[in-house]
Formats: structure tokens, sequence, C-alpha cells
């Protein structure tokens, strides 16, 4: 299920969005199998995810804080129904 809906609004931000996944659809694939062979198979824990993220420099104390980072993981990991 594309949960893209939740994190972003603007239409145009969408479309930018689904672009740069469709050009690195193969790399983020191979990413994923990555994280999840160092993590609980078939999911990618918090912690691997947290840690993930500070060692690609997407981490930051302004923007991208520890507590941000948290409400996305776990947005992304609930089922609406």
């Amino acid at each position: 299920m594309w949960k893209v809906g939740r994190f972003v609004k603007s239409l145009s931000d969408k479309d930018y969005l689904e672009d740069m996944i469709l050009q690195k659809y193969k790399w983020l694939t191979m990413l994923h199998r990555c994280l999840i062979g160092f993590s609980e198979y078939p999911f990618i824990s918090m912690l691997d995810f947290s840690t993930f993220i500070k060692r690609v420099g997407l981490y930051d104390k302004n923007l991208l804080n520890h507590g941000t980072l948290d409400r996305l993981f776990i947005q992304t990991n609930v089922e609406v129904v």
C-alpha cells in the first residue's frame, strides 16, 4: 500500500517523489534487502532504521529529529482500516 499521502500533501511533491522512487527503484530495493538482512527479517526494526538514517546523514536536530523519526516510523507501520 502506498502511504506517501500521509506525509506529502502537495500534488507536485507527490509526483516528484514518485518519479524519484521510480528512478532509484533498483537501488532502493537492494538497500531494503540489505537492511532487512541485518534486522528482523522481513522487517526493519526501529533501531536499525534510526541507525541507518543517522549513518547516511538524514538525521538533523531541527528538521528530522528523533521525535519526527519515531512518528514517521510508526505511521508507516500502522494499517489504516
